[in-house]
């Protein structure tokens, strides 16, 4: 955590800034105090009332000090959170999908809403609290200091045993912080999928299968929430009681010094605060530690981008791309390819058996699979070691089953990319799409779309990225054979496009638009 709050320098030295003011004013304030008791205890009642107003106005500017603080622990906190999560989102975009594939989308959402939460709340709220509570005790220790040198000694004396006992609950702290957050990992992966089978569940009524093992996870979060309690709770007796202890020990010396006049009576009542400040501080700032200590090994688990692998960068297709002795084993199930080119501009159709290995062939050619045998090439470059993430600017995948993103139907065709209106219209006009987002673009996508349209869509954003190769898988199923068959000739007709069509309908009408078929 310490190297998001380097990378937020400015902003963390204006909080360190206000913090140092705070506690200046609220130990400064309570110092008042001293003049204020010693000035009754004389019957002085000008002086009594001029430091009773001092105080009142000192107490005032801390209050409008601490309003400024709350605020700026929050935007200091929410920026180095979102430095967190933008690595982890540019580590995860840099992996290629077969690494990607090796956690589930669960975790990262995880690891970016409730490690994130818990990076908060117990990360660096508790490091900003214990930074307060480090300046509390030197200003209290100063305070009583100028009181006299053996009721600083004593304090310190005290302080170091205090200091000693959350070493005993650091181990157990951090074991307890992970195990909460793994078991928030499994509960947002078991709720995420229940709730998207929740039609399979309604439609076979099985509500006791849905509601029981939700309720079993969310369980098992309350145990290990309830046990990181439990441990947290004992930790705080432990020192809460020393702290007791020490503070009486502080008042029993004071008051000997009082009783030998080494010392005013108003001294005898501040320095209790004063101790106080000091043992409460030091257990926080111990409590503090340990909690942080445990968050931050949250940073650890997350992926780090190797920059050993060798690949060779590709933006464009010239020749063709082909398929020689190549093999994937998935399980115990072997898929074996026969050999053949796709060359550039040409069409082509996929037909196979259910099993025959068309959802895989398109896994390989997207570089999402690379533990085949045999050789792919793309212009004579081996795909093993072609960079992926340059692949996909070389070939565009549509498939049967579109996802459309909770944004305007602008944004989901568009994607951040620079596309002219006109480019636009030409591409929804060449998959029929034109009249149903007639003035809808705008529009933000909330599951109001028809599959077949749905389809058209995708269709569109992937023409949209003007990628050579085109790899089409059932991308017409849900559309009526007209639309269907009108979508497909616009795309088999265009010269510009290396077209792969893996279908179960393949439609006699659009069989001479294919230079060949190939059989798996």
């Amino acid at each position: 955590m310490l190297t998001y709050i380097k990378k937020n320098k400015f902003q963390n030295i204006i909080l360190l800034a206000i913090i140092v003011a705070d506690m200046g004013l609220y130990v400064y304030g309570n110092y008042l105090k001293v003049n204020l008791v010693n000035a009754l205890m004389k019957s002085n009642v000008s002086k009594a009332i001029f430091w009773f107003i001092f105080s009142l106005v000192i107490f005032l500017i801390m209050m409008i000090i601490r309003k400024i603080e709350v605020v700026q622990t929050e935007k200091t906190t929410q920026t180095q959170l979102n430095l967190i999560r933008k690595d982890i989102l540019e580590n995860l975009t840099s992996l290629t999908y077969q690494e990607f594939s090796k956690e589930s989308k669960d975790q990262y959402n995880s690891w970016l809403n409730n490690d994130a939460m818990l990076l908060d709340t117990d990360g660096y709220k508790e490091i900003y609290f214990m930074i307060e509570n480090i300046f509390l005790v030197l200003f209290s220790s100063f305070a009583l200091f100028t009181f006299h040198w053996i009721l600083f000694v004593t304090t310190v004396f005290l302080a170091l045993i205090l200091l000693v006992l959350p070493k005993i609950f650091q181990k157990k702290m951090v074991k307890a912080t992970q195990e909460v957050s793994n078991s928030a990992e499994k509960a947002l992966k078991e709720s995420n999928d229940k709730l998207k089978g929740y039609e399979v569940i309604y439609h076979n009524q099985q509500f006791d299968f849905f509601t029981s093992r939700l309720l079993q996870v969310y369980e098992q979060l309350k145990a290990v929430k309830i046990s990181k309690a439990r441990l947290v709770s004992v930790a705080t007796m432990c020192t809460v009681g020393l702290s007791f202890l020490s503070q009486s020990a502080i008042l029993g010396v004071n008051a000997l010094l009082a009783f030998q006049h080494i010392v005013l009576l108003g001294t005898l009542l501040v320095s209790g605060n004063f101790a106080g400040n000091i043992f409460n501080g030091l257990n926080t700032i111990a409590d503090c530690f340990t909690i942080a200590l445990g968050t931050d090994k949250l940073l650890t688990k997350y992926p780090k981008v190797s920059n050993q692998r060798e690949s060779n960068p590709v933006s464009t297709f010239e020749t063709r791309l082909s398929f020689e002795n190549v093999s994937i084993k998935l399980g115990d199930k072997k898929i074996t390819y026969p050999n053949f080119e796709i060359k550039k501009g040409k069409k082509y159709a996929i037909v196979g058996e259910s099993g025959s290995g068309k959802t895989t062939l398109i896994q390989l050619l997207n570089g999402d699979l690379e533990d085949y045998q045999g050789i792919i090439k793309l212009d004579d470059l081996d795909y093993k070691i072609i960079d992926k993430g340059n692949l996909q600017t070389v070939v565009a995948t549509i498939s049967q089953f579109p996802y459309l993103f909770n944004d305007s139907l602008e944004e989901n065709l568009k994607m951040n990319r620079k596309i002219t209106d006109e480019k636009l219209e030409k591409v929804l006009k060449e998959v029929k799409a034109e009249d149903f987002l007639k003035d809808k673009l705008t529009n933000k996508f909330d599951n109001n779309l028809s599959g077949g349209q749905q389809q058209r869509v995708s269709i569109a954003r992937e023409l949209l990225g003007e990628k050579p190769i085109l790899i089409m898988d059932e991308s017409t199923a849900s559309l009526d054979k007209l639309t269907a068959l009108a979508v497909e000739r616009n795309i088999l007709q265009n010269p510009r496009l290396t077209v792969l069509m893996i279908t179960h309908h393949f439609h006699g009408e659009t069989r001479s638009y294919f230079d060949e078929i190939i059989e798996l």
